[in-house]
């Protein structure tokens, strides 16, 4: 009985604590020329980044292992100023399972071009949530952690994000001040602000539905129905068309698509003639930048 006490213990205790994302975090540092970039401080810098984004526990759900989110992350490093301050790039992707299948569907894909921080080796990150503009390398990290955990939850359930995304609003708010770049709401309509913004406001909730309408209602029927599931697709994507009619570029349309243009062409080139031409005619109007890459629905 004792024996079977201990194990019940640790193994709620190992689900209890166990963290719920996975981040694969890549460090590019070729574009950096001349010996401001020490190889100790980015061996250290890449060694806190990684521990920090895997072993944090950021919410209090019990997570298994094959349930964590999986995201990747590149941090791009540009410039060093020699002092410990550093010019980057971040460029992020996460991606869910869909129901049935062995595939995982992209759900974000942004490049954030300012990234810029301070980091000495020796380092260790720590984070407050109260408190997160006393570091604005802590601050975006978690930033995006939470975003990806919002977006993911939106693709399972109905505005299920909204805890992890009004953490990332209230970073966001709390760095409106900071010197750093791409937080303040009045410099830029793509920033972390207007992100995270887009998703909590009730004006642009269509944002929120399409993203639950489209996995849940749709890639995650595809298996089993998969004329239904494309016309839940279509619905999906039609809720954007009255985002687009209110915010042309809003900043989570362009996610939306980094992430799914290939996606949504291959699910609709095997549709019937009519719903070719229907989603065509709503895709170069919704995203038009993309029309190359629509036209390829109807290719055989």
């Amino acid at each position: 009985m004792t024996k079977l006490f201990l194990f019940l213990f640790f193994l709620i205790a190992f689900q209890v604590t166990a963290q719920e994302v996975n981040c694969n975090l890549t460090v590019n540092t070729e574009q950096v020329s001349g010996g401001s970039l020490q190889l100790g401080v980015i061996s250290d810098f890449e060694t806190q980044v990684r521990e920090f984004l895997n072993q944090t526990k950021w919410t209090n759900a019990i997570i298994k292992d094959d349930e964590k989110i999986e995201f990747s992350m590149l941090i791009n490093f540009k410039d060093a100023n020699g002092s410990g301050g550093f010019k980057a790039s971040l460029s992020i992707q996460s991606v869910r399972p869909v129901f049935n299948s062995g595939y995982n569907s992209a759900v974000i894909s942004y490049k954030d071009d300012k990234f810029d921080f301070n980091f000495a080796q020796g380092d260790v990150l720590n984070f407050n949530v109260q408190n997160s503009a006393d570091n604005n390398l802590t601050a975006m990290l978690a930033y995006y952690v939470y975003l990806v955990i919002g977006y993911d939850y939106e693709t399972f359930s109905p505005f299920g994000g909204k805890e992890y995304l009004d953490i990332a609003m209230s970073i966001a708010n709390q760095n409106q001040n900071t010197a750093y770049g791409g937080w303040k709401a009045l410099d830029d309509d793509k920033n972390r602000y207007w992100i995270v913004q887009n998703l909590i406001q009730p004006r642009y909730e269509n944002i929120n539905k399409c993203l639950y309408m489209y996995h849940r209602k749709g890639l995650d029927k595809m298996y089993d129905t998969p004329t239904e599931g494309r016309k839940k697709i279509l619905e999906a994507l039609e809720l954007l068309e009255t985002v687009y009619e209110d915010i042309p570029d809003a900043v989570n349309i362009q996610i939306f698509f980094n992430a799914k243009s290939s996606e949504i062409v291959g699910i609709f080139k095997e549709s019937p003639e009519d719903e070719k031409k229907k989603v065509v005619k709503l895709l170069d109007k919704i995203y038009p930048s993309n029309t190359q890459n629509w036209s390829k629905i109807n290719e055989r």
